[in-house]
């Protein structure tokens, strides 16, 4: 039996109240442009696929920034990380 008063799916941005980030994240296909851009704005390479994707012939990465400025989070498990992907 359908119920009537269901919550809408979608609701204007203005109405939501933002989440608190921790992290912030990029995924891409690795070229040295980007990961210099990716870089200079303060990411860390987390992942680094060993293998070429197959359609596009690049490495895909993940990189990583911790907000602790506005958070109290701690990211000093991320050089364990680091370390991995040199």
């Amino acid at each position: 039996k359908p119920r009537k008063e269901l919550p809408p799916l979608l609701l204007p941005l203005t109405e939501i109240k933002a989440p608190r980030l921790d992290w912030i994240g990029t995924s891409f296909g690795l070229t040295a442009g980007l990961h210099q851009f990716w870089a200079r704005a303060g990411m860390k390479m987390l992942y680094l696929r060993q293998t070429r994707n197959e359609l596009t012939g690049e490495h895909s990465a993940i990189m990583l920034r911790a907000l602790p400025k506005t958070t109290s989070v701690n990211d000093m498990w991320l050089p364990a990380f680091l370390g991995d992907t040199r």
